[in-house]
């Protein structure tokens, strides 16, 4: 199971997964390796099974196995950015459906259409701020990676 992983019904448990979990269990056997191989310095195979691990962009095996190079980093904070993304995209959601709960409610008192006209604005204001920056961060992502 992975660390921390937050999911509404009927959707893909992996989208808000912040530490994903390993693909598959051969990063047990690179650790059992790193010591066993005495052909290979073991700063040349560490550093071949870091840079596998790299080019699968598999965060939860790096993370699991302890093999990291820098683009684990990358990898994770991209991760960490697609979480905090979805999380935000929610919360806008959220916050246009209390908007127009105002608004809906303000034909029956009249004081809340400025308010909900507001709420509405920033909401989306903010939604369409956290779709450029996760797009900003993809680019930046793929353009380091």
């Amino acid at each position: 199971m992975s660390t921390f992983s937050i999911a509404l019904a009927g959707e893909d448990p992996g989208s808000f997964v912040l530490i994903p979990e390993a693909k598959d269990d051969s990063w047990k056997t690179d650790v059992v390796d790193l010591g066993e191989n005495k052909k290979q310095n073991f700063w040349q195979k560490y550093n071949s099974v870091a840079d596998k691990y790299s080019a699968k962009k598999d965060v939860g095996a790096q993370i699991a196995s302890g093999i990291m190079n820098r683009d684990t980093i990358f990898l994770l904070l991209a991760q960490l950015v697609k979480a905090l993304s979805n999380m935000a995209l929610v919360i806008g959601a959220a916050m246009i459906i209390y908007a127009g709960y105002l608004y809906i409610s303000s034909v029956y008192t009249g004081d809340n259409a400025a308010k909900a006209n507001g709420a509405i604005k920033w909401a989306v204001i903010g939604i369409v701020v956290v779709i450029f920056s996760y797009a900003i961060i993809r680019i930046l992502v793929a353009a380091f990676l």
